[in-house]
């Protein structure tokens, strides 16, 4: 073959090299630009949790509540009369982008500061009040913004009627189901499902986004977030506690009593 011919034959071999690699390198960059926008959600959102995080332990401190860091959650040893007190300062924690769960027969959910859903007839939108008196145990748990915008359009349409409320989440049944937003072949749901089987995030259930199982029983929702939820679980609050809460023992056993049945 003559140079000018093996020329010609490079010259196309180099092209054709070109044409076949320019949509796999637009690709790896679209790939590469995915990457580096998760990374940065992620580090952005892990920034907010440890803020949220160090919020709650400077309330607990500025107003003389003792608390500790037991398998990375924060345990608070709640004074009824200074958080009653104060309680106001204390939902605002979070910008409104957190949940916070109290219950023992029934679940009610604060969101959006001092805001309280719960779902029985239909889903009733209240003013949240922490508990009062008793062995109690309330969890906190932080939303992403996308998170806690599909959670104001889920209440915002379940909440409208109680035929609404059955076409978004289900008739209500004691022991529990899936809500039908999220499940469209479920019926029917209950107090604690409604919410700890919603796919907040569009991919998963809320309790499988904070490291749990999803769950019907507000008692077993509740414990199993404060034993062993991940890091979304922002602050666990117990009430009555007498013990020492840098006790993990303790701390553990009071959360077993306070969420069983008695």
């Amino acid at each position: 073959m003559r140079t000018s011919q093996r020329t010609i034959v490079v010259a196309f071999a180099a092209a054709a090299l070109l044409i076949v690699s320019a949509p796999q390198a637009e690709a790896r960059n679209r790939s590469s630009s995915r990457i580096g926008r998760m990374l940065r959600f992620f580090k952005g959102f892990k920034r907010q949790q440890q803020q949220t995080n160090q919020t709650f332990a400077g309330f607990a401190q500025k107003h003389g509540m003792k608390s500790a860091t037991h398998n990375g959650k924060l345990f608070i040893k709640v004074d009824n009369t200074k958080l009653s007190r104060n309680f106001s300062e204390f939902a605002q924690i979070g910008n409104g982008k957190v949940l916070e769960f109290t219950g023992t027969g029934h679940l009610h959910t604060r969101y959006n500061g001092q805001k309280d859903a719960n779902f029985l007839s239909g889903l009733s939108i209240g003013t949240y009040r922490p508990p009062s008196s008793g062995k109690r145990v309330t969890v906190v748990v932080k939303l992403t913004d996308a998170e806690h915008r599909e959670l104001d359009s889920y209440i915002s349409a379940a909440s409208s009627s109680r035929d609404a409320a059955r076409r978004e989440i289900g008739s209500f049944n004691y022991n529990g189901g899936r809500p039908k937003r999220y499940y469209p072949e479920s019926s029917k749901a209950n107090c604690t499902s409604w919410i700890s089987s919603a796919k907040l995030d569009g991919r998963q259930s809320l309790g499988r986004t904070c490291g749990v199982w999803d769950a019907a029983s507000p008692r077993g929702w509740i414990r199993s977030l404060a034993q062993n939820g991940n890091s979304r679980v922002q602050a666990v609050l117990l009430y009555g506690f007498e013990g020492d809460v840098t006790n993990a023992s303790a701390v553990n056993q009071f959360v077993t009593q306070a969420t069983s049945k008695h």
